[in-house]
């Protein structure tokens, strides 16, 4: 829906291609007012909005003022009119499917907005920029934009610029076919356009939900949401939208086989398409009009409709070559006004050439005059230089002599000199072999503890519960598992006993070898509690675990503070057949879940302030907390090394952001869920280095 993103550009609602009484008015109104303003800022600004008023309308005119405004502001130094008229000078090149040169543009506002820290206007340029690389086909580059000023957005908790760029994002995961991650993400625009009132957002993200369910084939779904966008793009008076969605309308009711419904909204959407000249529509209302009487066995009007649908396909293809051979055309008119530039500053080179030789014969003439009269005098001169110097010759022969004997005494000490440095040379030299001999045997024992710590890794990784036996009484689980070196502190224990499923996770302290000790220590101690003493309550379970740790450790003879923050939970199954029992208790570590009652709604447990292991305010005791869920609900535990974890800014990925990305993928299929947490995170660390262990499990239950 590409000309559906140039709207979705500029303006929350639709701008037809074409002038309109309300917009000539504001051209007439801004051009009177600009010839009354000086040059200043003022006027930038007024230069800007006239550009903006041309949209759709002349885009000379369009690029002129852009141009205008980004002189004036270069000239007065004012940067915020300068950002934004390259911003309109990169759309004049998007009418012109000039999709480089408007890159170029939107690269040069985005410098400057970064330069002054105007946030609003960069989450604004992020978004034009993912829209530019969309119109391109390139989905991961805009992809990448779009969460830069989504995130942005967020931070500054701006719901407009939210629901747009969620809208944005929607387009792109359809234009993808991944359907699940397009309905999120039209789903969050429709909740935050529906609450602030933004009727063209959303019965936009209204249609796109729609649209969604009739590829999932949930077509009840879809006719109800598609019927109550077309009604609302009527009452908005939206023309564009209307025609797009009714040729969508007719598409999904071919694919459910309803003949006459399909040809109704068909005909009805190609005829709204004709009339407000959305070729694009039209071609799809055509191709839709052809399979239906195609498939009805009706060869004539498939044929006549093919026929319209070729027609059709044809212009938009000659509309497109025009526009190009225009963009050449103007390529052409100034490489041609470059050349004609470029002769004529040949030719003033030539003619000063010319004019600087003229000059140099005068000049040569009279030095020449200069030169004769001179020689005679310089003839007088010379003699009793001659004179002179035949006097000084002596004096000089007799000093000569005296510095020959200094040289030799000099070259004796360099010789000397230089005997030392060639033994230093020979010094430095050996000690280079040394040093090299020593970083063989670096590297030999580097080598060896690099192998010795694969097998530490390997070790490590076997102590973790096996897929195979975690499935018998786990159906449903995740886990985001990333440790920042090659072996971890951060470690999960998943087991079933007696009835009683536990999944606890562990940060240690630290991250490396220390910290994967410490998880060897806790894994056996877990082991044994649980397994061996029949210990299933997860705070007498924390409080035992807290015991074998600082007397295990020797921790009050030694000073070691060495610990750990835990979150431990104990399901069983609740008298009701639909009904989960979840205990809980945490050491420092919380507990996120999202009943299947209430989805999108986030709820947390929040664990004791108190760790394991090292000095501890022994009056702070662990507590249990008991939680009846539906079958179908999730949960989520894990270390604080995905919320530590910080951008190219330090700016931390946080524990809010990481709960409304719970929130928000908390339905979707698990691998979905790990899949699209995971893509989060790497947006935002931007290959910066992993600051810590990274931990997170979850569990539907």
């Amino acid at each position: 829906m590409k000309q559906t993103c140039l709207i979705l550009l500029w303006t929350f609602y639709c701008l037809i291609p074409q002038q309109t009484n309300a917009q000539s008015r504001e051209i007439d109104r801004l051009t009177q007012k600009l010839q009354a303003v000086k040059a200043d800022s003022q006027k930038v600004t007024l230069l800007n909005k006239l550009s903006y008023a041309f949209y759709g309308v002349d885009v000379k005119q369009e690029r002129a003022y852009a141009e205008q405004a980004l002189e004036l502001a270069q000239k007065i130094g004012y940067k915020k009119g300068e950002a934004s008229a390259y911003k309109n000078i990169g759309v004049t090149y998007i009418s012109q499917a000039n999709y480089t040169k408007a890159l170029e543009y939107y690269f040069k506002a985005l410098k400057i907005v970064e330069s002054t820290q105007d946030r609003k206007s960069i989450a604004w340029i992020f978004n034009d920029i993912g829209m530019v690389y969309y119109e391109q086909a390139e989905y991961s580059q805009a992809l990448k934009y779009f969460f830069k000023g989504l995130t942005l957005a967020r931070e500054l908790n701006h719901a407009p610029k939210i629901a747009l760029i969620s809208a944005s994002i929607t387009e792109v995961y359809y234009a993808q076919k991944d359907y699940d991650n397009a309905l999120i993400y039209s789903q969050k625009a429709l909740e935050i356009s529906s609450k602030n009132d933004n009727k063209f957002i959303k019965y936009f993200s209204m249609g796109y939900v729609g649209l969604i369910y009739g590829k999932k084939h949930e077509y009840d779904k879809a006719i109800a949401l598609l019927k109550k966008t077309l009604a609302g793009f009527e009452m908005i008076g939206k023309q564009y939208y209307k025609a797009y969605f009714s040729v969508r309308f007719g598409n999904i009711y071919l694919q459910q086989g309803n003949a006459i419904l399909a040809e109704k909204y068909l005909k009805q959407g190609v005829a709204t398409a004709k009339k407000i000249k959305s070729d694009r529509d039209v071609v799809e209302g055509l191709r839709g009009l052809y399979q239906l009487y195609k498939a009805q066995g009706n060869s004539r009007k498939a044929l006549m409709f093919h026929e319209q649908f070729i027609l059709w396909k044809d212009s938009i293809f000659n509309q497109q070559k025009v526009k190009e051979i225009a963009n050449l055309q103007a390529t052409y008119e100034v490489d041609k006004k470059h050349q004609e530039n470029e002769l004529l500053r040949k030719d003033k080179e030539i003619q000063d050439k010319k004019l600087k030789a003229s000059k140099a014969t005068q000049q040569t003439q009279f030095y020449f005059l200069i030169a004769v009269s001179g020689a005679s005098i310089f003839t007088l001169v010379f003699a009793f230089i001659l004179f002179g110097y035949y006097r000084s010759k002596k004096k000089a022969n007799a000093l000569l002599t005296s510095l020959n004997g200094e040289l030799r005494l000099q070259k004796d000490e360099i010789s000397v000199q230089n005997e030392e440095l060639y033994q230093q040379q020979e010094e430095i030299l050996a000690q280079q072999e040394a040093i090299e001999v020593k970083n063989k045997e670096l590297g030999k024992k580097n080598e060896l503890i690099f192998q010795s710590l694969k097998v530490a890794k390997n070790i490590q990784t076997a102590t973790f519960p096996s897929k195979e036996r975690v499935s018998r009484f786990l159906s449903e689980y995740f886990v985001i598992y990333r440790p920042k070196d090659i072996v971890s502190g951060d470690f999960y224990w998943i087991e079933q006993v007696e009835g009683k499923r536990f999944v606890v996770a562990v940060d240690c302290t630290g991250h490396g070898v220390p910290g994967a000790f410490m998880s060897m220590v806790a894994n056996t101690l877990l082991d044994n509690i649980i397994k061996v003493n029949k210990v299933f309550n997860p705070s007498e379970i924390l409080d035992r675990l807290h015991t074998n740790i600082t007397n295990g450790l020797k921790q009050e003879q030694t000073g070691n503070n060495s610990g750990m923050d835990v979150a431990i939970c104990v399901i069983e199954d609740a008298s009701s057949d639909n009904d989960i029992c979840l205990s809980f208790a945490g050491a420092k570590r919380p507990l996120f879940y999202v009943s299947v009652n209430k989805k999108h709604t986030l709820n947390t447990l929040e664990g004791t302030r108190r760790s394991i292991g090292g000095y501890q305010n022994e009056n702070i005791v662990f507590e249990t907390q008991q939680l009846t869920l539906p079958s179908g609900s999730m949960f989520y535990i894990g270390s604080d090394g995905l919320a530590d974890q910080n951008n190219k800014a330090r700016k931390k990925f946080g524990n809010r952001y990481l709960k409304q990305i719970l929130a928000e993928v908390a339905f979707l299929e698990l691998p979905q869920q790990k899949s699209h947490i995971e893509q989060m995170l790497d947006n935002h660390m931007e290959d910066c280095e992993q600051r810590d262990d990274i931990l997170l499990v979850g569990v539907q239950i």
